[in-house]
C-alpha cells in the first residue's frame, strides 16, 4: 500500500505510483523476531496439501522441501508436460515502515515440482545465467523458457540509477542451463523494464510489449511499442497497428493461443506517478490482423483500475483469469479474482476477496482491522507471479509485495477455489497469519 503525502512517496519504493484515493496504508515490515512462524530461509515448511496433479511419467526426485525466501518482482513460467514451475531473479528487500529499502537483486532461478508424492511440493536451486535483476519479463515456450530485460542497482544502494537492461536469455528445461541468445539483424527493442512477454506456439514467436525505459526511479519512460522475436530465425520485428493503446507499464498479459492474440489488462502510464490514475481496459493484439482491439473499457462490471496484477488465460474454461495488483483506493493492494469471458467479453467476479473496513490511526499506524480480511484468500499483494497448468488444470501463486512486507507462499487456483500448498505466516497482515484479529495490536503484528 501507498501514502499520498508527496510525491513518489509510497510502498517503500523510489518509483511506486502514489495513491490520489483514500488508501493510506504503507509496506511496514513483519516482525519475525517473536511471531513463532516458520522463517523459510532456515526451517522446512510443511508439505501442504494434496494437489490432485498425478506426477509426470519420470518424476525427478532431487528436490528438497525449503524453497526461496522472501521474493518480488521476480518471473515466473510454466513447462506442462514436466508439471514444473520456474522461478528467476527478482529482489528480496522489505520495505519497512514507510521507508526505502535498499533492493538486493536476485540471480537465482528455483524450479517447483508441482504434483503429488514424495518428489512432489519441492524445489530446485539453479546458479548460474541472466545477471541479477528484477522487473524484467519471461515466458515459458514448450520446454524452453525466456527472459527480457529489466533493472539492476548494486545491492545495498537505495538510490541513484538503475542499469536498464536489453538482454534475451533462454533457459532449457532438459539440461537446465541458460544460454544468453544474440538476435539475427539490428533490429532489436530498447532495454526496459515493467514490461510484458507472451508467447505465441502457432508461429513460435515472443510477442513484447510496452514497459518503462528510464534509468530514473522518479521520472518513468512509458513506452507502447510491439516487437516479436522469431525462435526460429533469431530475429527480431518491431510491428507498426493503427491502432495503439494508452501507452503502460506494471500490465498484466496473457496470450490466446485459440484466438492467436496477446491479451493486455490494465496498468499504468507516466501519470501514475503523480495521479494515481491507473488502466482498467482490456486490450487484444491480433498477431496475424497486426492491430489491436479494446475487448473491454473498463467500466461497469470489471476489476478496479490497478497496476502489477496478473492474467493467464485457463484453456479448460476458456476465460482469463486476473488476480491482484494495487489500486487507487481506500485497500491498495488488492486479493480479488476475476475471469473474462472473450467470447462475450465481459468480467465476471469470482471472489471479492479482503474489504476496506477501518482507516489509519497515523502515520504508518494502520488497526488490526483495517481491512475485512477473507481467510480462505491468499494474502493482498502486487509483484507476484501467477502461472497455468494446463497439464493440472489450475493455476499457481508464488511470491510478492504485500502490505507487510514480501512473501514466499504458494497457492494454487481451480474450479474449488484457492487452496494453499505453503505459507510461512511471513508478509501476511495479523489477522489472517492468526486466524482473526485477536491478539493483534495493528495491522501486521
Amino acid at each position: 500500500m501507498c501514502l499520498a503525502l508527496a510525491l513518489l512517496l509510497g510502498c517503500g519504493d523510489d518509483d511506486s505510483p502514489t495513491d490520489a484515493g483514500t488508501d493510506t496504508a504503507v509496506d511496514v515490515a513483519f516482525d519475525t523476531s517473536s511471531d513463532g512462524m516458520v522463517d523459510p530461509d532456515t526451517e522446512t515448511p510443511d508439505s501442504g496439501p494434496e494437489l490432485g496433479c498425478d506426477p509426470p511419467p519420470t518424476p525427478p526426485c532431487d528436490g528438497e522441501a525449503t524453497g526461496p525466501g522472501i521474493l518480488n518482482e521476480h518471473v515466473a513460467g510454466y513447462f506442462p508436460d514436466r508439471k514444473e514451475m520456474i522461478i528467476h531473479g527478482g529482489n528480496t528487500a522489505i520495505p519497512v515502515m514507510c521507508g526505502f529499502p535498499a533492493w538486493v537483486y536476485q540471480e537465482t532461478t528455483w524450479i517447483y515440482y508441482d504434483y503429488t508424492g514424495e518428489c512432489g511440493g519441492r524445489w530446485v536451486e539453479i546458479t548460474g545465467g541472466p545477471s541479477p535483476r528484477g522487473r524484467h519479463a519471461g515466458v515459458a515456450a514448450g520446454d524452453a523458457f525466456y527472459v527480457y530485460g529489466g533493472r539492476f542497482r548494486t545491492a545495498g544502494a537505495s538510490s541513484g540509477s538503475y542499469t536498464v537492461l536489453d538482454d534475451l536469455w533462454r533457459f532449457d528445461a532438459t539440461t537446465r542451463t541458460w544460454a544468453e541468445i544474440e538476435p539475427v539483424g539490428d533490429a532489436a527493442p530498447s532495454g526496459r523494464y515493467n514490461h510484458s512477454l507472451v508467447y505465441e506456439e502457432a508461429n513460435n514467436r515472443l510477442w513484447l510489449y510496452a514497459g518503462n525505459a528510464s534509468s530514473s526511479g522518479a521520472t518513468p519512460i512509458v513506452l507502447e511499442d510491439v516487437w516479436s522475436f522469431d525462435i526460429d530465425s533469431g530475429a527480431w520485428t518491431e510491428h507498426t497497428p493503427a491502432t495503439v493503446p494508452p501507452g503502460r507499464m506494471w500490465h498484466a498479459a496473457t496470450f490466446d493461443q485459440t484466438r492467436g492474440q496477446m491479451v493486455i489488462w490494465a496498468g499504468g502510464d507516466d501519470g501514475s506517478f503523480t495521479t494515481g490514475d491507473y488502466h482498467r481496459d482490456v486490450w487484444a493484439y491480433d498477431v496475424e490482423a497486426g492491430d489491436w482491439s479494446e475487448l473491454h473499457d473498463g467500466r461497469g462490471t470489471a476489476p478496479d483500475a490497478r497496476f502489477w496484477g496478473t492474467l493467464v488465460h485457463d484453456t479448460i474454461n476458456d476465460v482469463y483469469l486476473s488476480f491482484a495488483g494495487h489500486d487507487n483506493g481506500g485497500l491498495g493492494n488488492r486479493n480479488d479474482t476475476w475471469t473474462f469471458d472473450p467470447d462475450t467479453d465481459q468480467w465476471s467476479m469470482v471472489a471479492m476477496g479482503d474489504t476496506f473496513n477501518s482507516p489509519a490511526t497515523g502515520f504508518c499506524e494502520f488497526p488490526a482491522d483495517f481491512a475485512n480480511v477473507d481467510l480462505a484468500m491468499p494474502e493482498r499483494r502486487n509483484a507476484t507471479s501467477l502461472v497455468w497448468s494446463e497439464s493440472c488444470g489450475h493455476s499457481v501463486l508464488f511470491g510478492g509485495k504485500t502490505d507487510c512486507g514480501a512473501i514466499n507462499d504458494v497457492w494454487f487456483y481451480d474450479d474449488a477455489g484457492w487452496n494453499v500448498v505453503f505459507s510461512s505466516g511471513l508478509g501476511e497482515v495479523c489477522a489472517r497469519a492468526n486466524g482473526s484479529v485477536d491478539g493483534c495490536s495493528q495491522m501486521c503484528f
